[in-house]
Formats: structure tokens, C-alpha cells, sequence
């Protein structure tokens, strides 16, 4: 997930293993760092990535099964202004595959006209307290917060937000798809009230996976077969795109062999 770790890790890869026929992966974090390196050494990826600016850029041995985050920032502009909210604040971490989702929400939210952005913060992640930035944030009195953080960030930003205002949700939160995982909903359920807090208040775009028929069937029995030491309650994905997209990914590279 650290793309100053990525790069010499990738790097060594390349140099030391034989016959390398693909790479499921990289993530978010590392993958417009790493792409450069697996493009120029013909190995095709499969990144479960959004990163908008892969979609910019020509990589020959690059295929994406997932949407880029840009769509899912029109997305969450979309539903604010059908759901009626005047105003909105955005806070999203400083780092550059949380950042993705940024332009094309700010770009939708103009477009529409509402809701009008009243507060844009950008947060470094992973800190012990985010008491001034949440203190900027309600004196603005937005209607609906736009947001994508990681779960140690979002616990901590969350749980902090409700002291602050009082013990309770000040207003909704309209998540990025990217944290649309089973870890990141235990982490913030568990920091802000129980999942019955996070229903009530947490909303995201997704995209539409398959649920049933017999290419779900197979990707399913598959990973229920998934050995515990490799996943933990492997039924939880089920209905994960990034997952879907792995396993699609396996099977496309075997195909292709």
C-alpha cells in the first residue's frame, strides 16, 4: 500500500522471479507508481484501482475490471442533488488514490448547482485527533458531508465528529466506492455506535456485481473453498466488486495461457 515500498518490491520482483506470466493487482495506494514497471516489463496487471489517471495514460499490458473513482464522484454528486441537500462539505484524505474521487464530485456538484460546497478539506491520514478540522466543518452547517478516509481515519474522524456535535450524527456522510469493505464497516460501526449508526447515516455509490447465475455460482464456490489461514468468514465478499474482479482476473490470465 506504500508506493516508496512498492516500487523496489515490484522492482525485485521483476528482476528475480522466473516465468512471470501476470500480476493480480496492484491496489489504489501503489498502482500509478508500479504501473510504469509492469507495462515496460510486459507483464500484464490486473489492478483493483480506480485511480483515475490510469485511465489517462496508454499501458499496453494494463486491464481494469473495476470502475474509476471519477465516475463514483459524479455518482455521489448525483444522489446529494436528488435527495434534495442545499449545502455540502468535502473532506477527503491527502493521499493521492483518496484524492481521485475529488474532481469529478466537485465537477458534478457544479454542474447540478446543488448542493452548494460550502467546506473542502483535505486530511492527512492516520492522525490522533481531528478536533480543528472537525471544528471548520460544523461551523459551516452543512447539510450532507462527502468523504473518503481509511478505516483508522474514519474511526477516529467519526467518533470525534459525534462528541463534538453533541453525541450524536450532525448530518449524512456519502462514502467514495472505495470503501465499500466488509473491514471498513466493522472498524467505523464499532467506533461510532454499532451498525445500526452506520445504516442510518453512511451511504455509497456502488457498482453492480453479479449476484447470482452460473459464472456467480462458480466464483462463489470458489471462494467459499477459500482456506482460512488465506480468509477469514470468505462469505462476507460474496457481493464485493474488487473481489469479483480478482477472481475474473485469474481467470482471464488462464484463459489467455
Amino acid at each position: 500500500g506504500d508506493p516508496a515500498d512498492a516500487v523496489p518490491a515490484v522492482a525485485k520482483m521483476l528482476a528475480t522471479t522466473s516465468n512471470l506470466v501476470s500480476v493480480i493487482g496492484p491496489s489504489g495506494d501503489e498502482a500509478t507508481a508500479v504501473a510504469p514497471l509492469l507495462d515496460a516489463a510486459n507483464v500484464p496487471f490486473f489492478p483493483t484501482a480506480g485511480d483515475a489517471p490510469l485511465g489517462q495514460w496508454t499501458y499496453r499490458s494494463f486491464y481494469r475490471l473495476v470502475p474509476p473513482d471519477d465516475v463514483g464522484g459524479s455518482a455521489m454528486a448525483l444522489w446529494a442533488n436528488q435527495k434534495g441537500y442545499k449545502t455540502a462539505a468535502a473532506l477527503f484524505g491527502s493521499d493521492i488514490s483518496t484524492q481521485g474521487t475529488v474532481p469529478t464530485l466537485l465537477a458534478g456538484l457544479t454542474k447540478l448547482g446543488s448542493p452548494r460546497l460550502v467546506s473542502n478539506q483535505k486530511v492527512a491520514l492516520d492522525q490522533t485527533s481531528y478536533r480543528t478540522e472537525i471544528e471548520q466543518l460544523l461551523a459551516t452547517k452543512p447539510d450532507v458531508l462527502f468523504s473518503e478516509l481509511d478505516a483508522p481515519t474514519a474511526s477516529t474522524f467519526f467518533s470525534e465528529l459525534e462528541q463534538l456535535a453533541g453525541g450524536t450524527m450532525p448530518f449524512p456522510v456519502v462514502f467514495s466506492n472505495a470503501l465499500l469493505e466488509p473491514v471498513w464497516y466493522s472498524a467505523v460501526a464499532k467506533a461510532i455506535g454499532g451498525p445500526s449508526v452506520l445504516a442510518k447515516y453512511f451511504v455509497g455509490p456502488n457498482s453492480i456485481v453479479a449476484t447470482s447465475g452460473p459464472a456467480w455460482q462458480d466464483f462463489r464456490t470458489a471462494l467459499l473453498a477459500s482456506p482460512k489461514d488465506v480468509v477469514k468468514n470468505p462469505a462476507q465478499y460474496d457481493f464485493v466488486g474488487t473481489t469479483q474482479a480478482d477472481f475474473d482476473g485469474a481467470n482471464l490470465m488462464a484463459l489467455a495461457m
